[in-house]
């Protein structure tokens, strides 16, 4: 029994694709993103880059809207 060429690659290309597809989609943590984002946004208001902070907040809201730590910390760097 021959399994042909295109077969084999279709095979490979669908197995490649299904382990990426599965790789990034464990990554997107919607609470680990936000509390990255709070992180980011205090270390840039810490250095006194408000600018910055407030786009990192916005960012974390963005993900989590009633995030209120993320609310509380972009009034401060108002």
């Amino acid at each position: 029994m021959r399994i042909s060429l295109a077969a084999l690659r279709v095979s490979a290309t669908l197995s490649v694709s299904l382990a990426l597809g599965l790789t990034v989609g464990c990554h997107r943590d919607p609470n680990k993103q936000k509390q990255d984002y709070l992180k980011s946004g205090k270390r840039y208001a810490e250095q006194g880059k408000l600018m910055e902070a407030r786009i990192q907040f916005t960012n974390a809201l963005k993900v989590d809207r009633n995030f209120a730590d993320a609310h509380y910390q972009l009034s401060k760097s108002l």
